[in-house]
């Protein structure tokens, strides 16, 4: 039996307007967009998009945190371990883990609809919109560039 053909994925599918749009809204929502041109479906080009937290306000958040006073036990220990079991880590993933929470998991249905929407108005039929989890590794290293400054 003959191998079924690929799935035609032209690289011009995706308009610069809708990549701009994108970024525009991305930005607003303090997140970083990617988008990819995918299969070609019956309802005209199709569109993935990826959706992550923007360094920048990763930082933003880390820095708010620190001046709080939202810190590790051990911040002020310059030499304070960081791997695995240290309050560094601990505190890092308790961050990424509430970030993940309240800004990504809660309002993915409204990310979904405002970006299929966006993607309607630049005559991209299909869009499918993945959400990448902030990891604690980025906010500790935030933390720690924070730290060492």
């Amino acid at each position: 039996m003959p191998a079924a053909p690929s799935p035609r994925v032209p690289a011009d599918t995706v308009p610069g307007s809708f990549r701009e749009a994108l970024a525009g809204y991305a930005s607003a929502q303090g997140l970083v967009a990617t988008v990819e041109a995918a299969p070609v479906r019956d309802e005209g080009p199709a569109a993935a998009v990826v959706l992550r937290a923007d360094p920048d306000t990763v930082f933003d958040l880390t820095m708010t945190a620190v001046r709080q006073g939202d810190v590790p036990a051990d911040f002020e220990d310059r030499r304070a371990p960081t791997g695995a079991g240290s309050a560094h880590l601990s505190w890092a993933t308790a961050s990424a883990a509430v970030y993940n929470r309240h800004r990504l998991e809660r309002r993915l249905l409204r990310y979904q609809h405002d970006i299929t929407a966006l993607a309607a108005a630049h005559h991209i039929g299909a869009v499918s919109v993945r959400v990448l989890p902030l990891q604690p590794v980025t906010v500790l290293q935030q933390l720690l560039g924070i730290k060492h400054v």
